[in-house]
């Protein structure tokens, strides 16, 4: 069976994550250079709870190009435990693995009240120095900016909630003050936040967000502790 949670492999030799809820695909396809912008999925997905998953629509921002494409994602289970996945891509072969789950904390907002810093993904770029700090009510705020011209920043009415349809995922909403941003000319985007437990050695917490405009921008987030 096809589970909600969040799955991670190594594909093409870059390092995949991936988190299935109920009703939504969110993926990362993290650059092999640690401070280059990270290949961006999200999509609507139905099937979970069976032996197969689709997303038929399925957004892909790419990395360097700031570019949405209409990709999709077949699902199925390799084994009790993983998920075998397959992405197909624009214009090259498909990409086809075999994905691990991962341990996840509790989706509670009091856990992650605190400042965290890390790599800030948006397609042209991703400053690995992005600091955004999370308040007891989930509202988020960051001084950090972003952009081509250092114009774009997380504007207030930012937020995380925890998710009526998981323990372990919080519902990410982010506000972009396009004044000077016209990359985010949508303003807000949608998505979904988690936190890895232990994910590799020495990192204890691992916060990633990913979340997309209606029209597939999207931004991913991701801080260790």
């Amino acid at each position: 069976m096809v589970s909600a949670g969040v799955y991670s492999a190594s594909v093409s030799q870059r390092s995949f994550v991936g988190a299935l809820t109920s009703d939504n695909f969110y993926g990362i396809h993290f650059n092999s250079v640690a401070s280059a912008p990270d290949d961006i999925y999200t999509g609507a997905i139905a099937g979970i709870g069976t032996t197969k998953a689709d997303v038929t629509t399925l957004n892909l921002y790419k990395n360097t190009e700031a570019k949405s494409y209409a990709v999709s994602a077949s699902i199925t289970p390799f084994n009790s435990t993983q998920l075998s996945i397959l992405l197909t891509q624009p214009a090259s072969t498909s990409l086809n693995f075999v994905a691990t789950p991962n341990t996840l904390q509790a989706a509670d907002i009091n856990s992650v009240a605190s400042t965290w810093t890390g790599k800030f993904s948006y397609g042209l770029g991703s400053p690995t120095n992005f600091a955004v700090t999370v308040n007891s009510a989930g509202d988020i705020s960051s001084a950090s900016v972003f952009g081509q011209n250092s114009d774009c920043h997380i504007k207030t009415g930012s937020k995380l909630t925890a998710a009526n349809s998981s323990a372990s995922f919080f519902n990410l909403n982010l506000l972009i003050d396009k004044t000077n941003c016209p990359q985010f000319s949508d303003q807000t985007l949608s998505g979904v936040a988690f936190v890895l437990l232990n994910p590799e050695p020495g990192v204890a917490k691992r916060m990633i967000w990913v979340a997309s405009t209606a029209s597939g921008i999207g931004i991913s987030f991701k801080a260790d502790r």
